[in-house]
Parts: structure tokens; sequence; C-alpha cells
């Protein structure tokens, strides 16, 4: 929904299936086997597109958790031999918004972690 400076400040999960359909095609006619984050956009014409295929967990992984596909724990389980769906696994629908908040403090404070830091 919003990127900055690389980073997904806002995002959301949403069933759109014709986007899960060519996901799946997609990782089946590269040969993914494991993690990967396959990303469409929108197009201004309405049409979504493929963006990047990245051998890698999403920076959205919080999310993706929190939606009910909790990635990390699949590919243990698989690694250890126990069973994982084989079919695409339900999720719910939800949104994060990332923000920073400002934390203020005294600049001997940033001296003295920087001494303890250096000693050990």
């Amino acid at each position: 929904m919003k990127i900055d400076s690389g980073i997904a400040v806002a995002s959301r999960t949403i069933r759109v299936p014709e986007v899960i359909e060519s996901a799946i095609l997609t990782a089946e006619i590269i040969g993914i086997r494991g993690t990967a984050n396959v990303q469409f956009k929108r197009g201004a014409d309405g049409v979504f597109k493929l963006l990047e295929v990245n051998p890698r967990y999403p920076g959205t992984l919080p999310l993706t958790i929190a939606a009910g596909i909790d990635m990390p724990k699949l590919m243990v389980d698989e690694l250890m031999g126990r069973p994982v769906p084989d079919k695409l696994m339900p999720f719910k629908e939800l949104m994060v918004v990332r923000y920073w908040t400002e934390h203020y403090f005294e600049p001997r404070e940033w001296e003295e972690l920087c001494r303890q830091r250096s000693s050990g």
C-alpha cells in the first residue's frame, strides 16, 4: 500500500484469486522450493503485473504470520519431517501500519552506552 525508502510502511493481506493463482503458477514455473516472495503490482490499467520474485522471507513477514501463515514454522516443520499443508492455506485479511517514534535522551547516556560497548 505504501513504500518508503524500500520499506513497506503500510501493507495489507487481501484475497485476489487471480494474483494468488498467478503467484502459484510463477513459483511452479520457476521451480521454487521453499520460501519466496512473489510480488505483483497493479498497473495503471488495473491489471496486476509480476514485479519480482525474491528467494527470501518478505519484509512484511510479521503481517503474514499475524494473518495466519507462519512461514518459519512451516519451514521448520517440513525440515523436521512433520506434515505441512500441500494446498493454499486460509488467512485473515489484515492491515499493518509501521511507524517510528523518537526517543529523547541526554547525550551523556549515549556516550556511556558507547563506552560500555567499546570496553565489552
